[in-house]
């Protein structure tokens, strides 16, 4: 060099493995002790409907209800079979009662998550969501060794992981970014929809559960183990770095059982949309708990 400064560059070789700096696996060596006694050997598994419900996350089921189709009329031959089939779908009658204006209709669907709630509680509804639609997302149960070791004060503490981009680990459902769910999360019906089968308050958070979803392994969307070092208690920040690694490289593991897993998107929006029995909602996303409870 002409200024009279050498500059060397370290190249990593092919397949080599990635060292830290001694700094870094020195405080890691020193602090080793202390980290296996407060979290040891972590685990994350993907929660389930039942498991959120005893941490206190208000949860509700939605049951199963059959999705209204409109009745096909056969081709006939029959002119005036085909004339009187006509004029009974124009002077249908509704629950003995003149079909509403439109107008009238829509001030009776819900607008918000909240009154969807609601309407959910008062009777069954075929509920589902277009994939596209959404961004995906899960909840784990991050398990420690010691109950010191994470601010929640429990040896297994659930934590949201959001997809706010592809190709980047998940994060904790804060805004919407560009990420959006496909048929890698779930299988969608005749319909091109996937059933809601339950819905969860994570943190104010509302929360999706998909009926059949499942953790894809593409690398769209890396997984991640819900290691985020906020959690981390006043004895555990120390190990903050050692801890986020997990994040990262930890993937979250599914157990058999009969609860859904806790699989599905966050409504992260400022509004959502949703079909309920058929019907498209553009819903409100605003703050408040939802009635789940």
């Amino acid at each position: 060099c002409e200024c009279g400064v050498s500059v060397t560059r370290s190249v990593r070789q092919a397949g080599q493995p990635l060292v830290p700096p001694e700094p870094v696996c020195c405080a890691a060596r020193a602090q080793d002790k202390d980290f296996q006694e407060l979290i040891g050997v972590p685990q994350s598994t993907v929660a389930t409907m039942a498991d959120l419900a005893e941490h206190g996350i208000p949860v509700m089921n939605c049951p199963k209800a059959k999705n209204p189709k409109a009745k096909k009329i056969a081709p006939t031959v029959d002119a005036a079979a085909s004339a009187g089939a006509f004029e009974a779908m124009m002077n249908a009658v509704v629950g003995g009662a003149k079909k509403g204006r439109l107008h009238e209709a829509c001030r009776k669907n819900p607008s918000t998550v909240q009154e969807l709630v609601a309407a959910l509680k008062n009777k069954p509804r075929d509920l589902a969501i277009h994939l596209p639609d959404h961004a995906p997302g899960y909840i784990v149960n991050v398990t420690t060794n010691s109950a010191e070791a994470l601010k929640s004060g429990k040896k297994v503490t659930p934590f949201p992981c959001h997809y706010q981009d592809k190709f980047k680990p998940p994060v904790q459902p804060v805004e919407q970014g560009t990420a959006r769910m496909d048929n890698s999360w779930a299988a969608t019906r005749d319909d091109g929809k996937v059933r809601v089968c339950g819905i969860a308050d994570m943190n104010g958070k509302p929360f999706f559960i998909l009926e059949g979803a499942r953790l894809p392994d593409v690398a769209a969307f890396p997984l991640g183990g819900g290691f985020y070092p906020q959690a981390l208690g006043a004895k555990g920040h120390v190990h903050r770095g050692r801890w986020t690694f997990f994040h990262t490289q930890l993937k979250p593991t599914l157990r058999p059982t009969a609860s859904p897993p806790a699989i599905g998107t966050f409504l992260t929006g400022v509004t959502a949309t949703v079909y309920m029995d058929g019907l498209k909602l553009d819903l409100k996303v605003g703050p408040g708990a939802l009635p789940v409870a």
